[in-house]
């Protein structure tokens, strides 16, 4: 699903860019790499979102690559799948696709733990939660 729905160049240039925060972290500190991955995070909802918004369209429209993706939600969530209200459906795309996104998710989640801001992380974690709910089986 996640090979129809969200192209893989979003996914991997996101994940370089983490690769570099981290990198910086020595130079930068926490505080400005903690903010730079809830950027990060933020672009990655974003992504998430919009793919999601174009796998609905293409499941609502009959775009190409349809029958692929109603294949793919079938075999993930069964033979339903397809029956919830659009917005039910976007949503668990979203979380589903979000799942590409876990090291950033976590990576936030953790730099604000290690702030000791345990509000923003406490929301980042459970961001992390509904994702991985969504993607494991």
């Amino acid at each position: 699903l996640e090979e129809a729905a969200l192209p893989a160049e979003a996914a991997s240039s996101l994940l370089t860019r983490l690769d570099e925060v981290v990198g910086r972290i020595g130079e930068s500190g926490l505080s400005a790499a903690a903010g730079a991955m809830d950027e990060l995070a933020a672009e990655a909802k974003r992504a998430a979102s919009a793919a999601a918004r174009r796998a609905a369209d293409a499941l609502d429209k009959g775009n190409a690559g349809k029958q692929a993706l109603q294949a793919a939600c079938q075999d993930l969530w069964g033979p339903d799948a397809l029956k919830s209200r659009r917005p039910d459906l976007e949503q668990r795309l979203e979380r589903l696709l979000c799942g590409s996104f876990i090291p950033i998710l976590k990576g936030a989640a953790f730099s604000r733990r290690q702030t000791g801001e345990a509000a923003d992380s406490t929301q980042a974690y459970g961001r992390c939660l509904e994702v991985l709910e969504e993607v494991l089986p």
